[in-house]
């Protein structure tokens, strides 16, 4: 068994600690860093091919040895540690092979591909292509895990009423067609509809009571004829 270094890349012009890595050997992985800096994508890649345009490298350093099967829990401390001292850190993650990303990266990562940044802004695919989404997801289904995530996600949000209008707008005067009607018709029968088996609670029958009569009563008012004086 090797052992584990938990190191850190540290700027040779302020000596601050830019990025909290993990090795078998040092001096190797200082190279490889160097080597792949101009063909990785990322926050780390980026400093690195900063320094090498200055004609600079950056320096290692090693900061524990550790045994091979807790490398993980050691780095996910080290770069925890080094952001809580105020470190500007290039990871991109909390540590650990496969960690998440931190909520920093999310928060930079959903800026930069908000609106007109984003890359697929204003383009409208051909049918060709949906075609091939289409196919390629046919069959896909989210694992429960996944499905237990997205619903919590979601949990207590609401559309604004700008939203629900624009929604509205996009929807007027669209028809499905009878087609389009039996298919739903027949994949919601039956075993299929997400509310097979399930039953309702009394509140949530009070409400949806509720709801249905204010619908009737609002349909009734759009159909009163308009008086002319």
């Amino acid at each position: 068994m090797h052992p584990v270094y938990i190191y850190a890349l540290n700027d040779p012009v302020t000596g601050q600690t830019r990025y909290i890595g993990k090795t078998i050997d040092i001096q190797k992985r200082l190279k490889k860093h160097i080597q792949n800096a101009r063909k990785e994508k990322c926050h780390r890649a980026y400093w690195v091919c900063s320094l090498l345009d200055r004609g600079l490298r950056p320096e290692i350093e090693m900061l524990a040895q550790i045994p091979e099967p807790e490398w993980q829990k050691w780095e996910t401390d080290y770069i925890a540690y080094f952001h809580s001292m105020g470190f500007n850190l290039t990871n991109t993650t909390a540590g650990g092979e496969g960690g998440p990303l931190l909520p920093e990266t999310c928060a930079k990562i959903r800026a930069a591909t908000l609106g007109v940044k984003n890359h697929n802004f204003g383009k409208h695919f051909s049918f060709e292509t949906r075609a091939k989404i289409s196919v390629a997801r046919k069959g896909f289904k989210h694992t429960p895990e996944t499905c237990e995530k997205m619903r919590l996600a979601r949990l207590g949000k609401r559309h604004t009423t700008e939203t629900r209008l624009k929604i509205a707008a996009g929807n007027s005067g669209k028809t499905f067609s009878p087609e389009t009607r039996s298919k739903i018709s027949a994949a919601q029968l039956g075993e299929k509809s997400h509310s097979f088996g399930k039953r309702r609670s009394l509140e949530t029958r009070s409400k949806m009571c509720v709801a249905q009569s204010q619908r009737r009563e609002k349909e009734k008012l759009l159909c009163l004829p308009t008086k002319h004086r």
